[in-house]
C-alpha cells in the first residue's frame, strides 16, 4: 500500500466534520508546548489546547482557526482531532465565543449549588479568548 503524497487533515466535533482535506502541515498547540504536524510524521496521539492553529494547505496558503480542547492521532499520514469547536479565526467568531463565554458564566454563578470548579473553567475560557486577541 503506497501512502498519501500529503497529510490527510480530518477534524471531528460535536456536529460532524469540521475539515477533512488534504494539507502540507499543522501547527498548533498542545500540553507539551507547540508542535507542527507534516506528512510521514511518526505515529503520535496527544492533546491540542484551546487557540489559534495554522493550517498550510497543499497551495501553500496559510488558513487560521480557533480550536477547543481536543484530542489528536497521526498515523499512515492520517491525522485526526476530536475537538469540541473548531472556527475561522476571525474578530467575529472571537466576539460570538466570548459572548456566548459571558453569557455561560452569568448562568452559572446564579445556579443555586453550582460546581466551582465549572465556572472556574469558565473564567479560564474566558481571559483565554480574550488573550488570543
Amino acid at each position: 500500500m503506497s501512502k498519501p503524497e500529503n497529510l490527510r487533515l480530518n477534524i471531528l466535533t460535536p456536529i460532524g466534520s469540521g475539515f477533512d482535506q488534504d494539507i502540507v502541515k499543522i501547527g498548533f498547540r498542545c500540553t507539551d508546548g507547540d508542535i507542527v504536524l507534516f506528512k510521514n510524521y511518526a505515529p503520535t496521539v496527544g492533546t491540542i489546547k484551546f487557540g489559534k492553529i495554522k493550517i498550510t494547505d497543499i497551495e501553500n496558503k496559510e488558513h487560521f482557526y480557533l480550536i477547543d480542547d481536543g484530542m489528536f492521532c497521526i498515523n499512515n499520514n492520517l491525522l485526526e482531532i476530536v475537538t469540541g469547536f473548531f472556527v475561522p479565526f476571525n474578530q467575529e467568531n472571537i466576539d460570538q465565543l466570548q459572548h456566548d463565554k459571558e453569557r455561560d458564566y452569568d448562568v452559572l454563578t446564579h445556579l443555586p449549588n453550582h460546581d466551582y470548579f465549572d465556572v472556574d473553567r469558565e473564567i479560564y475560557l474566558i481571559k483565554k479568548i480574550k488573550s488570543i486577541k
